[in-house]
């Protein structure tokens, strides 16, 4: 599981640092993760945010498009 907060990745603490500067909090009940890559038979990666837990999923929905981890929009049609 990637810890947003204590990772060291200069993207995330930047993302982070940004939210806190505009007092914005990010709610993980509300977030959605997808991975685009080959996990070559591994799980997805988790990230913690805070004491949340935001899990990757095969597809998620924005603005009413269903986008899949693959990019082919299978789960679309």
């Amino acid at each position: 599981m990637i810890d947003i907060g204590s990772c060291g990745c200069s993207r995330h603490a930047t993302i982070l640092d940004w939210s806190r500067a505009n007092k914005l909090e990010f709610n993980a009940g509300k977030s959605e993760a997808l991975f685009f890559g080959k996990t070559h038979g591994q799980q997805r990666p988790a990230f913690k945010l805070g004491v949340e837990t935001i899990y990757c999923k095969e597809n998620v929905k924005c603005l009413g498009v269903v986008i899949d981890e693959k990019l082919n929009f299978k789960a679309h049609v």
